[in-house]
């Protein structure tokens, strides 16, 4: 009825898998079986991962949770208790590394050139370990979801939340490769009130990322792992302000758009370390919150939305030419007034790649993690 018809032969289940697939089946979490059994939530995680025997008077309790006998439960653990004396040394390897790869694409981030394919499984463990700045292997670790501005709809429904918490980790070992002097908020003000003029400068992106770390803020380009839908990131590391670039989309209107988004969550919302956003940007307004919605707004102001808005409010047509009045006009890239008028529905977004450029060119290779993201 449970788990067992899903389980290789190999593979050693304890009680733990089965009173999961049973909370799932009534929508509970750890919180409702322990008031449910009156215990703690500790004494669920225990049984959960199996840390925790199943007594006669525990078993006793779950038979009436769940409708089975104090009988199945004393089994269940008792033969889970007993195979693991007789597990081999290669069932316990497979039992670790589908663990990990549960948690991590560990495929996917050898292919990124995070870190080189482990050959073994101890190279595996340690490799893990490394990664996660752990003494020894903690699944509990890994299994930590970051709270990430996803949206909630259908076509989400494949967002792995696992691999953000392994984007949000390289994320933040990658920012103890970059060094910058001490944060200066009042010099990040003056960089964002004249973000926009940099969008039309011929090394405008370069020049802008320049400033930007002489404030003291970290930015660097990071991949976005499949099924996380990251755009950017900012978070406090070392007391200094990280902002990161997925480069997810590559048009230079995404670009200034995100880092003027981030940098508005360094200002206003960043206030101590471990403090972090995770956005992704094809959220719509109702789907966000105050916060986001705040930053969306101010990121607007740095790149001179509502000017630009109301310069075409009061024409019928939007021409080519009129595009690029109002960039001489307002001191802003036609690929920032584009992708304002798209997102305010007043064109189509298939017209940005009329004045779109690739990004990637522009940004400086020193602002990579893996080099090789620039040439593709």
């Amino acid at each position: 009825m449970v788990l067992l018809n899903k389980v290789k032969p190999y593979k050693n289940i304890g009680p733990g898998a089965h009173i999961q697939e049973l909370m799932e089946i009534r929508d509970w979490t750890q919180q409702d079986l322990a008031d449910v059994l009156g215990v703690s939530t500790k004494h669920i995680n225990k049984l959960l991962n199996n840390e925790q025997p199943i007594t006669l008077n525990m078993a006793k309790l779950l038979g009436e949770a769940f409708e089975l006998s104090p009988q199945f439960w004393i089994n269940l653990d008792t033969n889970y208790r007993l195979r693991l004396e007789e597990e081999t040394e290669e069932e316990k390897d497979v039992d670790v590394r589908s663990k990990i790869y549960q948690y991590m694409p560990i495929n996917e981030i050898c292919r990124l050139k995070w870190f080189d394919k482990p050959k073994t499984t101890d190279e595996l463990v340690e490799t893990v370990c490394d990664f996660w700045s752990m003494e020894s292997l903690d699944f509990k670790v890994m299994e930590q979801v970051p709270e990430l501005n996803y949206r909630e709809s259908e076509a989400y429904d494949k967002f792995n939340a696992f691999s953000a918490n392994c984007w949000y980790q390289m994320a933040k070992n990658s920012a103890e490769n970059f060094d910058v002097p001490a944060y200066n908020k009042s010099k990040l003000k003056q960089l964002a009130e004249k973000l926009h003029t940099y969008t039309r400068k011929e090394n405008g992106v370069a020049e802008a990322l320049e400033e930007l770390n002489k404030t003291g803020v970290k930015f660097f380009v990071l991949s976005h792992l499949q099924k996380t839908y990251i755009d950017g990131a900012s978070f406090i590391h070392n007391k200094s302000p990280v902002i990161v670039y997925t480069a997810r989309y590559k048009r230079n209107d995404n670009f200034w758009f995100t880092l003027a988004h981030e940098i508005a969550h360094v200002l206003n919302h960043l206030k101590k370390e471990g403090d972090y956003f995770l956005d992704d940007f094809s959220k719509t307004k109702e789907e966000i919150n105050d916060t986001e919605r705040e930053a969306n707004t101010l990121a607007a102001e740095y790149l001179r939305h509502n000017e630009i808005l109301d310069f075409f409010d009061s024409l019928a047509y939007i021409t080519q030419e009129q595009v690029e009045e109002c960039a001489e006009t307002f001191d802003v890239h036609t690929a920032i007034i584009m992708g304002a008028l798209a997102h305010h529905k007043q064109i189509s977004y298939k017209y940005l790649h009329l004045f779109t450029e690739d990004v990637r060119k522009q940004i400086p290779m020193d602002f990579y993690v893996e080099p090789k993201t620039n040439e593709k």
